[in-house]
């Protein structure tokens, strides 16, 4: 249980440093051209503690799946499952924009750049939290 919420938080502080390369850094002008905006409606700043819980959710997702359910431990198995997982939850959430709200333009543009993104990022994190669930394992092997 400890390696669980380990990897997690871990995953969660690597997430949210990802996406705020990506969205602050890398496609923010992309992103921006694409949504329809509202007075109001983003936040300059997103609030630090909501940010991070968001991420400790998803890296919390990642690494249950990994150690109660798929029993992955290594790099390359984590990143393969990060980036399926992560695309997944990204494409689901996306439609679910498109399906309920009025807030992206170019939906063929911005989707594929946004799941592109976070396929990246799932890798590296799930890659990153695979590896320490199967610090664990390593040690005991060791012994």
């Amino acid at each position: 249980m400890v390696r669980v919420i380990i990897a997690a938080v871990v995953g969660a502080v690597l997430f949210s440093v990802l996406e705020a390369l990506t969205y602050g850094t890398l496609i923010p002008d992309l992103v921006d051209a694409t949504r329809i905006s509202y007075d109001g409606l983003i936040k300059e700043q997103p609030d630090l503690i909501p940010f991070l819980l968001f991420n400790l959710v998803w890296a919390s997702l990642l690494a249950g799946v990994f150690e109660y359910l798929a029993h992955i431990r290594s790099f390359l198995r984590g990143a393969v499952a990060g980036c399926i997982i992560m695309s997944a939850v990204v494409l689901g959430i996306n439609l679910g924009y498109i399906a309920f709200f009025n807030l992206l333009e170019n939906i063929f543009v911005i989707v594929p750049v946004k799941i592109a993104a976070m396929a990246v990022t799932g890798a590296v994190v799930g890659g990153v939290i695979a590896k320490i669930l199967g610090w664990g394992d390593q040690i005991r092997s060791h012994s």
